[in-house]
């Protein structure tokens, strides 16, 4: 080999190393850092709550017990994983603190609502569980009104948000025709949206009202007729309003 070709492999090695150890201290050790930093502390700051605020040598022999558990360190040790593959910087890992901790102290199996919030942690980014948290804190709170037509919290825990709706007369000639498609939740509200939706935290639903009417010369109405309400509704639950309340307790003040 040419003494030139060496020296450019020699010279190419090095800055590929270089290279490397910069992007391991400077990609995967920083975020893996501050990412495993939220989790290990709103962990440890859940436990403390769970002892009322007891002393520092009592937190530290229950964490003790905890990581002599070989079920918990094993659901700690998938945690962590979540954790480092985490789309979230900071809401993310603390949403999976809070949740390990909890189970952690209880010595229980996930829910299946825990590991649907767990996967929703895991995936969306911290601006969009922010988002799903406001969504539903606000929905929540409109719904409390009796008033209130269009948001409804039913008394099997479906809280359903109306999104549109569109009235059809058999006696109208509209110019265009209505799609019964449902709704884009990512046109609806934005990408948080549609992944929710794929974890099944939202989900959408059409619904069709009908009623007749009779011809009534005094308001004006010729001849009897029928008319169809579609409404296009966004749906979720009140299974994962805690979900939503500890993103808006652990979001960044």
């Amino acid at each position: 080999m040419e003494p030139v070709s060496l020296l450019a492999g020699h010279v190419a090695g090095k800055f590929i190393d270089r290279m490397a150890k910069s992007f391991r201290l400077n990609v995967i050790e920083r975020w893996s850092k501050h990412r495993s930093q939220q989790f290990f502390e709103q962990f440890c700051r859940e436990v403390e709550l769970e002892l009322a605020g007891g002393k520092s040598d009592k937190l530290e022999l229950m964490l003790d017990q905890m990581l002599e558990n070989e079920t918990t360190t094993e659901f700690l040790f998938d945690s962590y994983r979540r954790v480092s593959l985490s789309r979230s910087k900071t809401v993310g890992p603390r949403v999976i603190g809070i949740i390990s901790a909890r189970l952690a102290l209880q010595q229980r199996e996930l829910t299946e609502v825990e590991e649907t919030i767990l996967d929703a942690a895991e995936q969306l980014y911290d601006d969009e569980l922010i988002k799903f948290s406001e969504f539903c804190c606000e929905h929540r709170h409109r719904a409390t009104n009796e008033k209130e037509k269009d948001v409804i919290l039913s008394n099997d825990g479906i809280l359903r948000i109306k999104w549109n709706s569109e009235q059809i007369d058999s006696n109208w000639n509209r110019d265009s025709d209505v799609s019964l498609e449902p709704l884009n939740l990512s046109d609806c509200y934005g990408d948080w949206a549609a992944k929710m939706q794929s974890l099944g935290i939202l989900k959408t639903d059409l619904t069709e009202k009908r009623w007749n009417y009779e011809e009534d010369s005094e308001r004006h109405i010729d001849q009897k007729g029928t008319v169809r309400e579609i409404s296009w509704w966004v749906l979720t639950f009140d299974k994962y309003f805690d979900f939503a309340e500890i993103i808006n307790r652990v979001k960044p003040k």
